[in-house]
This record gives C-alpha cells, structure tokens and sequence, in this order.
C-alpha cells in the first residue's frame, strides 16, 4: 500500500530490488489516496507487464485470482 511518505521509494528503488528476485511473480502497488493499482506481472520471457486499475469497476488480477476494485477501496473515504 502506497502512502505518501512511501510511495516514491516503493515505485523505484524498492520495485527495482524486487525485480531482481527471480521467484517474484508479481508486484502489486495500492495507492490509499485514490483509486489506482498498479500490477507489475512478470511473463515468461521475464520482462514486465504493467496493468493499471483505475475505476471503481475495474477489476485487478492476483495470481490466480480477480478482486473487484470495489472490494479493495471498500469503506475507504477518499
């Protein structure tokens, strides 16, 4: 979960060190100030797939399953 007193050090120098970790499949980044996930998904290949969730009918996949983004930001004020 992104906070502002975190949010920059966990989109990059944090991110980058977890990329590096070859059992790490995906890397999940949940703003607590507005409704935006960021899914980094790795591919075979190893590159990085980025899927952004960013309405409240968005539905965001983790591993095997999908989460309404609803159900994350539930009870949430913004």
């Amino acid at each position: 979960v992104l906070s502002e007193s975190t949010a920059a050090y966990d989109q990059s120098e944090k991110m980058r060190c977890y990329f590096t970790l070859p059992s790490l499949q995906q890397y999940v980044m949940v703003h607590s100030e507005k409704i935006d996930i960021n899914t980094y998904t790795r591919t075979p290949e190893n590159d990085w797939l980025l899927h952004l969730a960013t309405q409240s009918e968005d539905k965001v996949k983790i591993g095997d399953c999908e989460i309404a983004i609803q159900d994350i930001y539930n009870k949430v004020g913004f």
